[in-house]
């Protein structure tokens, strides 16, 4: 069993990320010393407790656990992030350098949220795993006060943290015929630069 680099939190908590044959699995520690394993094995266990949530990851597939080791959220995500309010990361640069990243400094009021991916569309959920913005979006930004700039079909707008800000019914109703839906796809594909 070898211990991995945890948080602070964790440690005063008395938990630990360990690897044992190659799966990582959180763990507390009690007074006497014994090891209790709190989660199942996972392939990897993000080192930062966010919004009381652990990025965890099975195979090709993400998904969260809390804090005591349950898996609140299954892994089902293609791509995860860690849970932010309004999404915000605040990021501290020496020259190129990342050198501090913090989650918890938020110009948003919105509650917690993760960017996740599920078949290459970008969406949101909750702490508790409840879609907040559908995973439609052909990309997502950061949010900040409240809105993120977002690519729907090729077409660039801004969302709030409730996913609203496109008009979808809109953009779906001008799908009515070939034509347009050839015409959007060569849109697309001259903003990818293909």
């Amino acid at each position: 069993v070898r211990s991995s680099a945890a948080s602070d939190v964790y440690k005063r908590q008395g938990i630990l990320i360990v690897e044992k044959k190659g799966k990582e699995y959180l763990i507390s520690l009690n007074n006497n010393g014994d090891i209790n394993f709190l989660s199942e094995g996972f392939d990897q266990i993000a080192k930062v407790l966010c919004a009381d949530r652990l990025l965890v990851k099975k195979g090709r597939k993400f998904g969260y656990i809390n804090p005591e080791g349950n898996l609140i959220i299954p892994c089902e995500f293609d791509s995860a992030e860690q849970f932010k309010i309004g999404l915000c990361t605040e990021k501290t640069y020496r020259g190129e350098h990342l050198e501090e990243e913090i989650s918890y400094k938020s110009r948003s009021r919105g509650t917690p949220l993760a960017k996740v991916v599920k078949n290459e569309f970008y969406g949101c959920i909750n702490v508790d795993g409840t879609v907040v913005i559908p995973c439609v979006f052909d990309k997502i930004g950061e949010f900040v006060d409240g809105v993120a700039p977002a690519t729907f079909y090729g077409i660039n707008g801004q969302i709030n943290e409730n996913g609203e800000g496109f008009d979808i019914e809109k953009i779906l109703s001008s799908f009515n015929n070939k034509e347009n839906i050839e015409k959007l796809k060569k849109q697309y594909d001259k903003e990818l630069g293909e």
